[in-house]
């Protein structure tokens, strides 16, 4: 980023952070070109990239207000990005490393098939958010156990399916 456009972006994140909503387009437009570049560079993956440069914008003008205009501004809003990236990263390596594959039904239209698979997708991500022990509880991977009684693993599946539908609040924000 060129030093003039640095300057831009100090002033226009400095006039944010003080109140001024008229900035939030320009600072827009100068944080994502670089956002989303320095995104697709951590990350790999053109879509996962672009996705956590978003979540990355909603955070930094989400806490603009806590800006301050002694600091460079350019290293601040990247920041935020590289927190995202990290968060991603972490994801990718609790993540069950496994195949998406779902088969099309033959009376589901083309957009119900769709629906079906974001939704198993979004069902896996959250499912990559539970630990080994829940995913076992719920019958979702194989373990050797021992005998418990049947009411301590009731027990454990009420709690695993708990996490699992809090997860799913706090990833999606729907249950």
């Amino acid at each position: 980023m060129h030093a003039s456009t640095r300057r831009q972006l100090q002033r226009q994140l400095t006039a944010l952070a003080g109140g001024d909503r008229r900035a939030f387009d320009d600072v827009f437009g100068l944080c994502w070109p670089v956002m989303r570049q320095l995104a697709v560079r951590l990350l790999g993956d053109a879509s996962e990239a672009e996705d956590a440069a978003q979540r990355a914008l909603l955070r930094l003008f989400s806490n603009a207000s806590c800006f301050d205009p002694e600091r460079e501004a350019l290293p601040w809003a990247l920041t935020f990005v590289i927190n995202e990236c990290r968060t991603v990263r972490a994801r990718r390596r609790r993540r069950p490393m496994q195949t998406l594959t779902v088969e099309p039904a033959g009376d589901l239209g083309p957009e119900q098939h769709l629906l079906r698979v974001d939704l198993t997708r979004a069902l896996l991500d959250v499912v990559g958010t539970l630990s080994p022990a829940d995913r076992v509880a719920l019958g979702l991977e194989d373990a050797v156990l021992p005998v418990v009684a049947p009411a301590t693993g009731r027990k454990r599946k009420q709690r695993a399916l708990g996490r699992l539908r809090s997860a799913w609040r706090r990833i999606h924000g729907v249950a």
